[in-house]
């Protein structure tokens, strides 16, 4: 096809995520639409499970817990711990900001105020992906045919619900930036598929393991004990979502042929590639550029262009620690799990930088 060419390579994975729609996937993106959309078209089928027995004993137990952990955002924290606005909102070690090489062209006012603003946007992006997370789990509960499993996307769908209300309430009396693209690409293309296995890739593991490392990362990066009480509350969460999704989808792959476990192995690789920070600029959040070149002030811009800015923010260490962290420590081996990392896609992942090697034999 015509975006075999190996410069337009990202253009297939957006054609294997809209399943036959990249011409209206293509139109909403050239005019905007796909971030400003509300509404986003699919169709699924419930399932009954008339029989009310039980039927999925991981389901189960992961219910239970969910009953037993549950938290409530308004009487389990303290909200009077948020940090000063004259503070580093991020630790300095790890704040991209202060490891730029920008000496001389921004003050320390400039650079605590862009790390408040990183902060904000980064949650932001969190919330609205909680929000794509209880619509799934609303989904997911129609399609799971085992009652256990109805009963913990239930509590999972509760579990979101907690998540948005405190990560709402830490964001009051900021502005909450927009979605950024590659997100709302991401979760739209969940929710538009009829195929409950990409929805429980994508979701359960994919983006609910992103989540859970960049949660990781966040609660020992930030400087605001604020945050870090609620971090820890939200992930306690998370990793039974996580397990729940790798339960789900490991039992269901064995009943798929070769040519649609090739499909989901290139499914799954599609969307580590649309989140992945990488040196080429082919994924990450692209609105986390604009958000730096938007507040570093004007001196910046009269020294380097907004694609050096951008290069030198995806190709720093830093970034790249975090792709580690992110990948290496959660999504990577929950793929590996799943039995999705083989030796026909093995590649890809290392043209991402990322490292597979120690899931094959040697």
């Amino acid at each position: 096809m015509w975006f075999d060419d190996p410069r337009l390579t990202y253009l297939k994975d957006i054609h294997r995520m809209t399943e036959g729609k990249f011409a209206r996937f293509v139109y909403r993106a050239a005019t905007g639409d796909l971030k400003r959309e509300g509404v986003v078209s699919g169709q699924i089928t419930p399932r009954w499970n008339l029989a009310y027995k039980p039927d999925f004993p991981r389901g189960a137990r992961l219910y239970d817990v969910a009953k037993q952990k549950g938290w409530d955002p308004k009487r389990d924290v303290d909200w009077s711990r948020r940090i000063g606005r004259d503070q580093y909102a991020i630790s300095e070690e790890v704040f991209l900001g202060l490891h730029l090489d920008l000496k001389g062209l921004v003050d320390e006012e400039t650079l605590i105020r862009l790390s408040h603003e990183e902060l904000v946007w980064t949650m932001s992006q969190i919330l609205h992906g909680e929000q794509g997370a209880l619509m799934l789990a609303s989904q997911l509960i129609n399609v799971h045919e085992d009652m256990d499993g109805k009963l913990f996307l239930a509590s999972q769908a509760m579990d979101e619900a907690r998540h948005i209300e405190a990560f709402t309430r830490y964001l009051d009396g900021s502005q909450i930036y927009n979605i950024d693209f590659g997100l709302k690409f991401v979760i739209d293309s969940f929710l538009s598929t009829d195929n409950w296995r990409k929805q429980a890739i994508g979701m359960l593991v994919m983006v609910e393991g992103f989540a859970l490392g960049t949660f990781a990362v966040m609660k020992e990066s930030c400087a605001d004990p604020l945050l870090h009480d609620v971090l820890k509350l939200v992930m306690r969460d998370e990793g039974r979502h996580v397990g729940f999704g790798l339960d789900t989808i490991r039992s269901s792959l064995s009943e798929l042929n070769e040519q649609e476990r090739d499909e989901m192995e290139d499914y799954a690789f599609s969307l580590c590639r649309t989140v992945a920070f990488t040196q080429n600029g082919g994924g990450g959040f692209k609105d986390l550029h604009r958000l730096y070149w938007q507040h570093l002030g004007p001196k910046i811009r009269r020294q380097i262009s907004y694609a050096e800015l951008a290069s030198m923010m995806a190709s720093h260490p830093l970034m790249q620690d975090f792709n580690q962290i992110v990948f290496s420590e959660n999504l990577l081996p929950n793929l590996n799990h799943l039995g999705l990392l083989t030796d026909r896609v093995r590649p890809r992942y290392e043209d991402l930088g990322l490292s597979v090697d120690q899931y094959f034999a040697a």
